[in-house]
């Protein structure tokens, strides 16, 4: 009996000694578990900061083009305020004017002299798209279609060149399809 006693006995101490051992290497695999994942965490972190960083820089870029893009419109305005105040400047503005006060008879003769007269990059296509304009509202298609036939021929790295593609479609004038310039739906 003693002998069974003393067998039970050291059968329940190895059950608890390797249950312990069994929790301290439980223990050990969780404190390296928690050990990888802070080391991922200071990886994360460290990212985080330079993503923050580079989003500083790029906003601060972005700002700074901003404000180029405001200065350099305030001089274009500056530049054509100067200009509109000049002899050419006032002749455009006679002729514009008149076609805005749909005399356009009298903006045709007047924008026909300006353009002759003067090459001004800017004002020089503005008045030939209010010329075309002027000769549609006076009934004269054929002549309205040639100007911006012409415009889009010549002037291929205008601003308003898809403004002249536009109105030619709506005029149903015959002209190439300059690149980078979409119809409306409602045109097509």
């Amino acid at each position: 009996m003693r002998l069974l006693l003393a067998l039970l006995l050291t059968l329940v101490l190895s059950a608890c000694v390797t249950q312990e051992s069994t929790s301290t290497w439980e223990v050990n695999r969780l404190k390296r578990q928690l050990d990888a994942c802070n080391k991922r965490m200071s990886a994360l972190e460290q990212r985080q900061k330079l993503v923050e960083e580079e989003l500083d820089e790029a906003l601060s870029r972005w700002n700074l083009l901003q404000d180029a893009i405001k200065n350099l419109q305030k001089f274009q305005k500056q530049q054509i305020s100067v200009k509109l105040r000049s002899k050419m400047g006032k002749e455009y503005t006679k002729a514009y004017i008149a076609w805005y006060s749909s005399d356009y008879a009298q903006a045709a003769r007047l924008l026909s002299a300006f353009i002759a007269k003067y090459n001004d990059p800017y004002l020089t296509q503005q008045a030939q798209l209010l010329l075309a304009d002027s000769y549609y509202h006076l009934g004269e298609h054929k002549q309205a279609c040639q100007i911006l036939k012409s415009f889009i021929q010549n002037y291929k790295d205008s601003v308003f060149l898809c403004g002249a593609y536009y109105k030619a479609a709506m005029l149903k004038c015959r002209v190439p399809k300059p690149a980078g310039c979409k119809l409306p739906r409602r045109w097509r």
